[in-house]
């Protein structure tokens, strides 16, 4: 398989999912595409500035967008259901200290981005898909 080309299909197949889970959110982003764009053309990057709650939903969903429409900014987390939920592994370069840890170079990591972007003291309800929670951010 092409690199990236499984994720990339993975957080499509999340959006497609959460649209169908919950119709008042296709429904809002529905009605801005047809604000900004009409009936006869699909968005495109010059238009996400004009689609908050698009990339809002991008954001909720996976930072998909960023890549896509950002190019100085590609992070690819991915929020409400994760590609990777156990992570991605990162091995350290350097000797480094972490909360009184000594991690020796070489060690490697495993974020667990299900727990990182599941914890409920910074998601209300973070096992729903609420596209609003990323309406105004600054990211």
């Amino acid at each position: 398989m092409e690199a990236g080309s499984d994720t990339t299909a993975s957080t499509l197949l999340s959006f497609l999912l959460a649209m169908i889970k919950c119709p008042e959110e296709f429904k809002k982003a529905q009605m801005e595409v047809d604000q900004v764009c009409g009936s006869l053309r699909s968005p495109t990057s010059d238009d996400i500035s004009r689609l908050p709650f698009i990339k809002a939903c991008m954001d909720e969903v996976g930072y998909l967008y960023d890549s896509l429409f950002e190019s100085n900014v590609t992070s690819q987390t991915l929020r409400w259901r994760p590609v990777a939920p156990g992570g991605v592994p990162h091995m350290l370069t350097q000797d480094d200290n972490y909360q009184g840890y000594s991690l020796p170079k070489g060690t490697l990591f495993l974020a667990n981005t299900w727990a990182i972007h599941h914890d409920e003291s910074e998601y209300d309800q973070p096992d729903e898909f609420i596209p609003d929670r990323f309406m105004n951010n600054e990211l």
